[in-house]
């Protein structure tokens, strides 16, 4: 009852307490979960890393900044990450990816992020997301194409520990990668003159 209220009145405009709440809503089944989601979905930041919540108004740090390395704001990836936990308690691994691709963009170079509680609550969230979408019976189809050389490769759950390689005879500048996985279909063009590498 206290947290109902509380999130209707007095944590509407606080997305960190509503990220908890919210994730509280769910793990309890609470019949006001829908409301808080609602609430706390108004308040997401979309940038092109993904999705994310925010404490800050307004624009966005550039990742260069004084630091000799990058530091998301800590508060801002815990609270990503109780979103995400929220959406994988609701098997909404569509709304999750966005989320799971910005947190991925959040991490230093040690695999970890600002602080403990934010590095803890995030890892937390991406296995959770892992451990959903894990599938054992895992078949994906890779094709390279580099001009007229063209390499396939098949990735199952028997070869998947397994390098598998080839020589590039002619390399180009711009080559084409085609991945296939159950029922997805993704295309990669690299093209080494892109101005993001």
């Amino acid at each position: 009852m206290y947290l109902a209220l509380l999130a209707r009145d007095e944590i509407k405009d606080d997305p960190y307490a509503l990220a908890i709440v919210t994730y509280v809503f769910h793990l309890a089944n609470s019949s006001k979960k829908e409301e808080a989601l609602r609430m706390l979905e108004s308040h997401k930041k979309e940038t092109a890393d993904g999705i994310h919540w925010s404490m800050k108004v307004g624009q966005e740090k550039p990742k260069d900044t004084q630091h000799y390395f990058y530091q998301p704001t800590p508060v801002d990836v815990e609270m990503t990450a109780y979103v995400l936990l929220t959406y994988m308690l609701r098997d909404d691994t569509d709304k999750a990816l966005p989320l799971v691709r910005w947190l991925t963009s959040q991490r230093n170079a040690f695999g970890g992020f600002s602080s403990t509680q934010d590095t803890v609550m995030a890892l937390q969230a991406l296995a959770a997301y892992a451990a959903k979408i894990y599938s054992p019976n895992l078949n994906v189809s890779i094709m390279i194409t580099n001009g007229a050389d063209k390499q396939n490769f098949e990735v199952t759950a028997d070869n998947a520990m397994v390098l598998q390689s080839y020589q590039v005879a002619v390399y180009l500048t711009y080559f084409f990668t085609t991945f296939k996985f159950e029922n997805i279909h993704n295309n990669i063009t690299n093209n080494e003159n892109d101005s993001d590498g």
